[in-house]
């Protein structure tokens, strides 16, 4: 009953009050208000997003890298040119409103990815020209100058071209036969799904016939160990080797983490990566079997993001001695008897050390990067190199998240967009408790649980544990415990939503609930 003529809704303002007396009679919040008071708040977030996406973008960094100078810098003048071409346009912005928006919006979303450095990533089309050539569009016939929104416009989309040009490059050479160039006992072009290489589905390994190494432009990829540890003893020590291990199925979080790579090897280093399921790893053959990954697609990802060697080995190539009467293996004593994931996953920290600790045997990285959601495998990771890799330095990368703060993870592509709104709720509920901490309102660990958990059930998660513990050694901090000042602590926490569509196990039971953990890293003032 909004159309003219009906229900007496006649002008713009009618019709947006006839619609908000509409939602509040079905118990909705709603307030009609007029175009005058949209329009301020639509140029502010035009003014935060222009100065916040494309900057990160064309960094390479999370929103909260804006805080050092002279990003900071540099993002206040873009914001800034924002208000004068909205004032040109008779809407009103103080220069306050719009430095603290900015401000705050880069501090409460320091963690996460703006989708346009997502899009830069995956090397798609970014929304530069929607935000920044919009407002030098606006500038423009309104007479005033945007020229850092312009800039912007070229700098984003010329990164695009220069990162789109290796895959085209990429893309030639696949497309060209196998060659041997004598260089190694076997260089072959990338091997096609039905090649002795990649099967094209799901958890396939690579076969034991044909090549061990093979190469592309920019890439080596090396499927045995022996050969990998010849390829190490060929890197100059004047190198470093930046190494990041995956488990596979890849997404923009763990690309993330090559990009930190790749900045820390400097020039003249080397980023190696390594892909393989790592069965040991997992407590029931129906878990390694649902796991979401595509060895083929993973490595293409690499191969994309300019890393220099691919360990991308079998099971049998890592785990030679499955049949011998004592296997080598490399256990944390005593982690299994710790809350969270420790007695939750029986056998996994087993599996990690295991592996690992093999990997950083044959790559013997200067620098190994692993990422900070999954806590104790932090913890144990660093025993590891302190116990037996003395000179390889460990570097834990905060958690890459969704626009929403969920984290990213494979498992998140189950998710609907409303379940991904729900399990969005454990970490606004973790940071809830992490602001208690860090403004000093709360010292008692009992108190700090309570108002997490609280805080969950109120987003109607369910929750399999929350626990404070000390980011370094992993200990759990008891209830009757005070949080000491210039603690360094880690509140981590495991659950589940529930799925609209369940997951078909190989067995044929659905799966209805998806898994999820995360934590929050905070600094006791």
């Amino acid at each position: 009953g909004f159309q003219r003529g009906r229900g007496g809704a006649s002008g713009p303002g009618e019709v947006a009050e006839a619609a908000a007396s509409l939602l509040r009679s079905a118990e909705m919040d709603a307030e009609a208000v007029s175009e005058q008071e949209v329009l301020p708040a639509l140029w502010l977030k035009v003014a935060v997003n222009a100065a916040i996406n494309p900057l990160t973008a064309l960094m390479g960094i999370c929103n909260g890298g804006l805080e050092t100078q002279p990003l900071s810098t540099v993002a206040a003048a873009i914001a800034e040119e924002v208000r004068v071409v909205a004032r040109s346009k008779g809407v009103r912005l103080s220069e306050a409103s719009v430095r603290s928006a900015l401000e705050s919006t880069i501090r409460g979303t320091a963690r996460n990815q703006s989708s346009m450095l997502q899009d830069v990533q995956r090397g798609s089309q970014s929304e530069v020209r929607a935000i920044c050539g919009a407002v030098a569009e606006e500038a423009r016939r309104n007479g005033v100058a945007a020229p850092l929104c312009s800039l912007l416009c070229l700098m984003v989309e010329g990164k695009l071209k220069l990162q789109q040009q290796p895959q085209r490059q990429q893309q030639e050479q696949h497309s060209k036969s196998s060659t041997y160039d004598g260089s190694s006992p076997a260089c072959v072009s990338h091997p096609s799904p039905s090649s002795n290489g990649l099967q094209a589905n799901g958890h396939a390994e690579y076969v034991s016939a044909g090549a061990k190494v093979s190469h592309t432009a920019r890439t080596t990829l090396v499927r045995d160990p022996k050969k990998l540890t010849a390829l190490r003893k060929q890197v100059p020590p004047s190198s470093r080797v930046v190494f990041v291990p995956f488990l596979g199925g890849l997404h923009h979080g763990h690309l993330a983490l090559v990009e930190d790579a790749r900045r820390r090897c400097g020039e003249g280093g080397q980023v190696w990566c390594s892909v393989f399921l790592n069965r040991l790893q997992f407590q029931s053959a129906q878990d390694f079997d649902t796991y979401p990954m595509d060895l083929q697609r993973d490595v293409q990802m690499l191969e994309e993001a300019g890393v220099d060697v691919v360990f991308a080995p079998s099971s049998e190539g890592v785990y030679s001695d499955k049949d011998a009467v004592f296997p080598a293996r490399i256990d944390f004593e005593g982690v299994e008897s710790v809350g969270g994931e420790g007695n939750m996953r029986p056998g996994f920290f087993k599996g990690v050390g295991t592996v690992v600790g093999k990997f950083f045997a044959w790559v013997r990285p200067d620098v190994a990067i692993f990422g900070q959601k999954d806590f104790l495998q932090t913890v144990v990771v660093k025993r590891l190199a302190r116990e037996f890799f003395i000179d390889t330095e460990i570097v834990v990368h905060e958690t890459v998240r969704e626009e929403s703060g969920l984290a990213t993870a494979s498992r998140n592509e189950k998710l609907t967009k409303e379940e991904r709104h729900k399990a969005a709720g454990l970490f606004a509920s973790l940071s809830l408790v992490k602001d208690a901490v860090e403004s000093g309102e709360v010292t008692s660990v009992s108190d700090l649980i309570s108002l997490g958990l609280t805080a969950l059930k109120k987003r109607e998660m369910h929750m399999d544990y929350l626990i404070l513990s000390d980011l370094e050694s992993g200990r759990e901090l008891q209830e009757d415990e005070e949080v000491c000042p210039g603690a360094a602590l880690c509140l981590h926490a495991g659950g589940s939503v529930k799925v609209s569509k369940p997951v078909l196990l190989p067995s044929g039971t659905p799966r209805e609930r998806v898994r999820l953990v995360d934590n929050v890293v905070i600094r006791v003032p």
